[in-house]
């Protein structure tokens, strides 16, 4: 029995570019307060340290890997040159009266930066905001393929006159696309948080007055809308004017990514070169004959 290739050939175009447009998009996502996948950082970062008191980790560590794969690595800029740094947990008590589930008694537990760094002439001073992103620091978020940031959590952001703070806290994401583009986006909660992005999920204290301060945790609904970013930078933004501890700093809570569908391998490609291969054979072997 003759095969008819020019029916397996359009199979197979029509096979490959199905492929092609139905790849899965894969989810990853995490949480420190609600211990969600948070992977090898759980055990890599201590979390003894509250609010207003100093909390060197013997655990520290400059990165870690969430349960879904996404890279959690610190940094900091020392005169202007970026150096390694290291990831350090810290909590604040929340004040809300609900229950966090898979929380410690109610702490919003988050990550910042320990770099030990001391900028000699910026005016910050990165030794003062331990298990906080603040002075010059920042933390590198890589997801394990290009993704939509579905939303990012973050604490310890207050407004001016909150535990010493001279400014309204100010967050800055740098976000880089599958061109290599960078996109910068800022946030000062204590302003933004009426947008329909920007939700206040607890209010928070510190151990000083028992008051609640709020601020404790913000979470971002799609930051950057639907573009597919392979890099995601948290840093402090807003004035540098002031020293670490009373200017823009904040903790990494969590985040959660959807992969962009993109194509499958790339022999998936050289399926539906090889199927156009088989229809023109096809039709050429048939023009020969009907000259015959």
């Amino acid at each position: 029995m003759k095969l008819n290739h020019t029916s397996i050939g359009l199979g197979l175009i029509a096979g490959s570019f199905l492929a092609l447009g139905t790849a899965p998009a894969q989810a990853a996502s995490f949480n420190f307060t609600t211990n969600q996948n948070v992977g090898t950082c759980t055990g890599a970062l201590d979390f003894t340290g509250k609010i207003g008191t100093r909390s060197d980790s013997l655990n520290s560590t400059p990165s870690c890997s969430t349960a879904d794969g996404v890279q959690i690595k610190a940094g900091v800029k020392v005169n202007g040159v970026e150096q390694g740094a290291l990831l350090q947990g810290k909590y604040i008590q929340d004040l809300t009266g609900n229950t966090i589930a898979g929380s410690d008694k109610n702490r919003v537990k988050g990550i910042g930066v320990n770099s030990g760094a001391k900028e000699t002439n910026g005016g910050w001073y990165d030794t003062l905001t331990y298990g906080e992103l603040g002075g010059n620091e920042f933390i590198d978020l890589t997801p394990g393929s290009a993704s939509i940031l579905e939303s990012l959590d973050l604490g310890f952001l207050y407004g001016n006159g909150i535990f010493g703070d001279k400014v309204n806290e100010t967050v800055k994401l740098t976000a880089t696309d599958l061109n290599g583009n960078k996109v910068e986006k800022t946030y000062t909660p204590i302003v933004d948080v009426n947008g329909g992005s920007l939700v206040n999920l607890s209010s928070s204290t510190d151990s000083q007055n028992g008051s609640k301060q709020g601020g404790g945790w913000y979470t971002w609904k799609n930051p950057f809308a639907d573009l597919a970013i392979t890099t995601l930078r948290l840093e402090a933004g807003g004035s540098k004017t002031f020293k670490d501890n009373q200017s823009s700093d904040f903790s990494l809570v969590g985040a959660s990514f959807t992969a962009k569908s993109v194509p499958e391998p790339t022999t998936l490609l050289g399926l539906g070169v090889v199927a156009v291969g088989l229809v023109t054979g096809s039709r050429r072997r048939s023009a020969a004959k009907q000259k015959a």
